[in-house]
Order: C-alpha cells, then sequence, then structure tokens
C-alpha cells in the first residue's frame, strides 16, 4: 500500500513531474545501495557464517543485487513518466 494524500491533490503535469522526482530520488538510493553492498561483500567476503558454514560474501551479496534491481526499476519508470509528460495532451 503506498500513502499519497498529498500527491492526491496535484494532477497533470505536476503529478507527472513529481513521479519523476520521487523516482530520481529512489534511484539515487538504488545506487548508494549499489555501491555500499558491494564495499560489504569485500568487506566480508571469506568470513563464514556462525551458524551455517557459508561465505557471508555470498550472503550479503542480495544488497547490491537489490541496489541494482531498484536502479532499473527506477530507471524505467522515469522513461515511463517522461514518456507520459511528452506525450500529455496529445491524446
Amino acid at each position: 500500500a503506498t500513502v499519497t494524500v498529498i500527491l492526491d491533490f496535484i494532477t497533470g503535469k505536476a503529478r507527472k513531474i513529481w513521479d519523476i522526482v520521487i523516482e530520481m530520488v529512489i534511484l539515487f538510493d538504488g545506487v548508494i545501495l549499489t555501491i555500499y553492498g558491494i564495499q560489504l561483500v569485500q568487506g566480508t567476503w571469506g568470513n563464514p557464517s556462525p551458524a551455517m558454514s557459508l561465505n557471508m560474501g555470498i550472503v550479503n551479496a542480495s544488497a547490491p543485487v537489490a541496489g541494482i534491481l531498484l536502479v532499473i526499476q527506477a530507471a524505467v519508470m522515469i522513461l515511463s513518466n517522461l514518456h507520459g509528460l511528452v506525450t500529455m495532451g496529445r491524446e
């Protein structure tokens, strides 16, 4: 569920612009998660987990993978919103 109380009052081009700004923040978060996730994996590579003796670098690899997927998703949404903004009013 998404809380959109304030955004529900914004319509038209202003809403599309806000959607793009929000997705840019999400994209930035994905980049940060990817960068620091890679550093986490590098720092924990070779350390075995206490319970399963599994390499903690592999376990922590979910962070940069999630960051990359977040960047891809945000980029797709930005492009979609830009397309909607450009074509708005042409219908």
